[in-house]
């Protein structure tokens, strides 16, 4: 499943991993910062982007690597359950790919945040489709106009953690989350920091 629009916000990177976009992918929209503003600013610029005919934003890391059918079936679950406002990816570590990145983001009440079954082999038990707290915005799908009434990403988060503070947000404004077993990506993590994996 094509998406509608495409559009790739480069933030200032510096390792020529940008070049040539324009030639390459005519049809997409290639935005490139003269600094680097950080995850959560880029993703905000792009979503300020999208057309508002498009219901959903979907949101991708450069270090994130989706399988083929990863937008079909995202769209799938919206369709059997229009409920949920925000759809989470079935992350999978790219070095390891026998373990979990993770299946979204949890948020304990003392404030320490995780993202579940981060280094865990994969088994059965990540296989079901669920409520969750919040996705991780490394592979997530956003309903447009929610994303837009609840304010965008905290931008003074930079990177990290803007997607749970995101998600808390979402949940005090009374929407849910829904986990999508099917929509798997393969995510190195980190990537762009240098660091590893969240």
């Amino acid at each position: 499943m094509p998406p509608c629009e495409v559009v790739i916000v480069d933030n200032a990177s510096t390792d020529s991993s940008a070049v040539g976009l324009e030639e390459c992918y005519p049809h997409v929209k290639v935005v490139r910062l003269d600094k680097n503003i950080g995850f959560a600013a880029a993703n905000n610029h792009a979503a300020r982007l999208v057309s508002e005919e498009c219901n959903w934003i979907a949101l991708l890391n450069p270090d994130a690597f989706l399988e083929p059918t990863w937008v079909e079936s995202l769209m799938d679950a919206v369709k059997h359950h229009p409920g949920y406002a925000f759809l989470g990816s079935r992350l999978m570590n790219a070095n390891e790919p026998s373990n979990y990145d993770g299946t979204g983001d949890c948020c304990h009440i003392s404030g320490l945040v995780w993202r579940e079954g981060h280094g865990n082999a994969a088994d059965a038990s990540a296989l079901k489709m669920k409520e969750i707290f919040s996705p991780c915005a490394a592979a997530a799908l956003y309903r447009r106009q929610t994303l837009v009434d609840l304010g965008r990403f905290d931008e003074d988060y930079f990177c990290y953690v803007e997607d749970v503070d995101l998600g808390f947000r979402l949940r005090l404004a009374g929407h849910k989350v829904m986990y999508v077993p099917d929509a798997v990506v393969h995510h190195v993590g980190s990537a762009a920091t240098g660091g590893q994996s969240r």
